[in-house]
């Protein structure tokens, strides 16, 4: 992904050299501290990649299903189904798969499901 100024790298083209240079030099260095914490940086910045680039869509989607379940967060979705006041049925059950399934694509993406997921690379 380029940058619309030639020459210029875009924001994910910087984030993608600094993690490329923590797992080649740093963590690849003989002291396990620093090899340690230049894993954590890595995985810290591969997630603000992975948010730049999803964060959104999965934003609006997220909206979009409380807003199904007529609820304003996910505080009051985890209070309405621990009260019983949102039924647990197939709905329910849909909602809670999408707002998990886009929740790992940022955290986790090693982590979600692959059946019928037309987007397991993201």
């Amino acid at each position: 992904m380029s940058s619309d100024n030639v020459g210029i790298p875009s924001m994910d083209e910087l984030l993608e050299a600094v993690v490329e240079w923590l797992r080649s030099e740093v963590v690849t260095g003989s002291d396990a501290t620093i090899a340690y914490r230049g894993r954590v940086a890595a995985h810290v910045l591969d997630l603000v990649r992975r948010e730049i680039a999803h964060g959104s869509a999965i934003t609006s989607r997220r909206d979009a299903v409380l807003r199904d379940l007529t609820v304003a967060d996910e505080t009051e979705l985890a209070r309405s189904i621990r009260d019983g006041s949102i039924p647990i049925d197939a709905n329910l059950l849909s909602a809670l798969r999408q707002l998990t399934d886009d929740r790992l694509r940022v955290d986790a993406p090693d982590q979600r499901r692959r059946g019928g997921d037309t987007d397991a690379a993201s």
